[in-house]
């Protein structure tokens, strides 16, 4: 059973990625929390929030581009630094002193392989 659903992923990240590849993500990444965190001794809303935020993140990185709707604008930049700091937080209290820091870094668009 997945920790979330693509609709909790969808409040964190404006993407237009199908729901159907958020939801492989999903599956991915509750397979990854498992292999790192204790997942079972967390609480289901702490088990929703970790995999939500992680495949928000992998969102943003598929999706880099800052995106403008009338006078609002969103910088991918700065929301991918906010949910990195948070996956950083969450991480360290589930696993209570996890020895590795979680972060992804944006690569610049001439790293990004095409083919």
């Amino acid at each position: 059973m997945a920790y979330c659903v693509f609709g909790d992923v969808r409040i964190r990240v404006d993407t237009d990625i199908e729901d159907g590849e958020i939801t492989t993500l999903i599956e991915e990444t509750d397979a990854w929390l498992d292999l790192k965190l204790n997942m079972a001794g967390l609480t289901v809303p702490m088990q929703r929030m970790l995999s939500a935020t992680h495949v928000a993140i992998i969102c943003m990185l598929k999706d880099p581009e800052s995106q403008a709707l009338g006078e609002y604008r969103e910088d991918r930049t700065f929301a991918l630094k906010k949910l990195n700091l948070l996956m950083d937080e969450l991480i360290n209290d589930a696993g209570g002193g996890i020895g590795f820091r979680y972060s992804y870094e944006q690569v610049p668009r001439s790293y990004i392989a095409v083919g």
